[in-house]
């Protein structure tokens, strides 16, 4: 595998994930409902599972990068609806740590993140390709 900088791939991971854990656990002891820290902690989450993919040697085609983008944009959904439910269940309140509206939101989002997501890896495909 290329090593790129000074640290190699696989450790590179390993620091990552270790930090998105720690992220994690940070957010999970506030007692607090906003949505903003947790949709980054999602976008978090979901690109280190692309980077996961994309750090092997075999690069997909640029409409696989369509496909990715895509899939970067479900998976931040997903991810997020995933923490909401592991936080309301480790805070046990009489009340719901997150409002239906809220959980509407992050489902309206979807498709915004999904073609956002998809236009970026466009992009970056091209880019990487011109130069």
């Amino acid at each position: 595998m290329k090593q790129t900088g000074n640290i190699p791939p696989d450790r590179r991971l390993k620091l990552l994930l270790t930090a998105c854990g720690f992220l994690g656990l940070l957010w999970l002891s506030f007692e607090d409902n906003t949505l903003n820290w947790l949709k980054l902690l999602s976008i978090f989450f979901s690109g280190l599972i692309l980077y996961y993919y994309l750090r092997f040697p075999n690069h997909p085609a640029w409409f696989h990068y369509l496909l990715l983008g895509l899939v970067f944009g479900i998976l931040v959904t997903l991810t997020t609806l995933l923490m909401m439910i592991l936080k309301a269940g480790l805070h046990t309140h009489p009340f719901p740590e997150y409002s239906i509206e809220q959980i509407k939101e992050i489902v309206y989002l979807t498709p915004i993140w999904g073609l956002s997501a998809m236009l970026i890896a466009f992009g970056a495909q091209m880019w990487k390709q011109a130069g």
